[in-house]
């Protein structure tokens, strides 16, 4: 299945690519993995700060942020 459908997506968006209704989609279990754990992290809210300042970096070209964690059963 395809978010995307046959709507052309560029591999980088720049600011101005998502105009003023964009809406950024993470898989929060992705970037749990992506972000790892911090060299400095010492306990779960270390591992909370590093996420939410990556998501918080992202957040800036978007007017909507949405983040989803699911289960296969």
């Amino acid at each position: 299945m395809s978010l995307t459908g046959n709507t052309p997506c560029p591999d980088v968006l720049q600011p101005t690519d998502t105009g003023d209704k964009g809406t950024l989609i993470v898989d929060g279990q992705a970037l749990v993995i992506a972000v790892g754990k911090p060299a400095k992290a010492k306990n779960f809210g270390d591992l909370a700060d590093a996420f939410v300042t990556s998501v918080l970096q992202a957040e800036t070209m978007f007017i909507r942020v949405d983040i989803i964690f699911d289960q296969t059963l």
